[in-house]
């Protein structure tokens, strides 16, 4: 990979024009073309200015004149006093900034880019100082994320030291930011903004395994130039998950009241925490299309997120829980995981199209477009697996993105994975559909324990009326049941303690 980068470099020393590398590559396999993200930028406000800047390095910027809402074709009456309202909002938060001698982020760019193009080059930073029009060349990483604001300062640059070089490096199946204000516009429009330019692909990908890059690969099918696993890549797995097709063990209902992504989530992490792998469960936003059992005791968080995480890690180990990252996509961006869940596959979550998508419109959003940011989203959170890939969907309600990943994919079968086995000698105990019925738990595997129960209550038994799964690898099945009129509490007890929870 470092050769890739010394050919680029070698290439931009040799012709006098920019440069800008198309990369599928990650972190690990390009030092030059890191995958932080750090560009939480604003829109531009409709009412109090439009950034705009030309190839050429012209920038201007327009102030109150609301010409782009006069300009704007609306719908009805309601999208214009919303967008009007809008703007009087921005208005009185920039009043409100001037006021208190405050600036944002966006301010501060647009005020160094001013500086920049009234002569002011000089610079200072920890590791130095030094000059503007003395360098020779500029890179902008993360070149999918670009934004009005960011190309107003490089052209002041450009426009004090003409004779520099731009070196741009970016992936456009990565542009999830339009949110922020970027503009996938930039990159896909780099050869007429700058003069003279060259353009390289990086197709390698030296992160994942090639079944996680072939699922990118069809999830962003005819989307530009696929990308290509290192050659000496694992095969890899993805899977995946339908929750509609679980069933909770006994433990899992009574622990997990009404929760089905808890104990689906805990099944799914338990042996890669074991083997020491890391895991990023990561969901579209805070909020699961799930419900998450809010325990009676205690302070919990109020959003799914938080509260699904604090669940998934009550129990583990220090190392464990080290090993283990919960979030949303947009912030995991740029990292990675041995084994990455992606929670919430399900129909409006990916693609998630907001009610009020209309609203946006002065901006360009369309549905399209929005949708194909959708994709690129569930795009980066599939492409952040090394080595295994889990999608949690809902066979009812999948993900539109899924149809692709199902050529090549695996279904997940929740019974090879363990259910949750309560601690402190705690026994869950199944019953059949009539009082006197006595079922057999029959051992699975190399286990062939078996244990009667009856429909009596005792103090560490909870009951279910349906055969579901028991402990580790155990099962009631109806096949096994037969009639006993002797069984009492005292003969389950002594059973019982036959039995080792694992």
């Amino acid at each position: 990979m470092w050769e890739s980068a010394t050919f680029i470099r070698r290439a931009s020393d040799s012709i006098d024009s920019p440069v800008r590398i198309s990369s599928r590559c990650h972190a690990k396999a390009c030092p030059m073309a890191s995958t932080k993200c750090g560009r939480g930028i604003g829109r531009p406000s409709a009412s109090t200015g439009v950034i705009k800047a030309s190839p050429s390095g012209d920038t201007s910027i327009l102030r109150p004149s609301n010409r782009r809402i006069r300009e704007h074709d609306y719908l009805n009456d309601i999208e214009l006093d919303v967008l009007s309202i809008a703007g009087e909002a921005y208005r009185a938060y920039l009043n409100r900034l001037k006021a208190e001698n405050q600036e944002d982020f966006d301010g501060l760019l647009e005020n160094a880019a001013q500086l920049v193009r009234s002569g002011t080059t000089a610079f200072e930073r920890k590791s130095g100082a030094g000059d503007l029009t003395q360098l020779s060349f500029v890179m902008v990483d993360e070149y999918q994320d670009f934004s009005p604001l960011f190309d107003l300062l490089l052209n002041a640059i450009r426009a004090r030291n003409p004779s520099i070089r731009v070196f741009c490096v970016g992936d456009d199946w990565q542009a999830i930011n339009g949110f922020a204000g970027s503009n996938l516009s930039f990159f896909r429009e780099f050869a007429t903004r700058f003069e003279r330019t060259k353009e390289l692909a990086i197709t390698t990908n030296h992160r994942s395994a090639r079944a996680v890059v072939d699922a990118g690969n069809r999830i962003m099918e005819n989307k530009g130039e696929p990308a290509k696993a290192r050659a000496d890549a694992p095969i890899g797995e993805v899977l995946l998950a339908d929750l509609s097709v679980l069933r909770p063990s006994a433990a899992e209902a009574h622990h997990w009241q009404g929760d089905t992504i808890t104990p689906a989530i805990r099944r799914i992490v338990r042996a890669p925490l074991k083997a020491g792998k890391s895991i990023a469960l990561l969901a579209r936003q805070r909020y699961l299309p799930y419900q998450v059992c809010m325990p009676d005791e205690g302070h919990y968080p109020k959003d799914d997120l938080a509260r699904l995480a604090m669940l998934i890690r009550d129990g583990l180990t220090d190392s464990e829980k080290e090993q283990l990252h919960v979030g949303t996509v947009h912030a995991y961006k740029g990292r990675e995981a041995d084994v990455v869940v992606v929670l919430d596959a399900v129909e409006r979550r990916f693609p998630k199209v907001h009610p009020d998508w209309v609203f946006g419109r002065v901006f360009g959003d369309t549905p399209s477009s929005l949708i194909d940011d959708e994709r690129r989203l569930f795009y980066v959170a599939c492409s952040r697996a090394i080595s295994k890939l889990v999608v949690v969907t809902e066979k009812q309600r999948e993900s539109p993105f899924l149809t692709a990943l199902r050529v090549s994919s695996k279904v997940l079968n929740w019974d090879e994975y363990d259910p949750y086995c309560p601690s402190g000698g705690d026994w869950i105990i199944l019953v059949g559909n009539a009082e006197g019925t006595v079922l057999v738990l029959e051992g699975d595997r190399s286990e062939r324990q078996k244990i009667a129960t009856s429909a009596c209550r005792m103090s560490s038994i909870c009951f279910s009326k349906s055969p579901f799964s028991f402990c580790r690898g155990f099962r009631l099945t109806s096949s096994s049941a037969h009639r006993s009129t002797n069984a009492t509490a005292g003969s389950l007890a002594r059973s019982l303690s036959s039995i080792k929870c694992t």
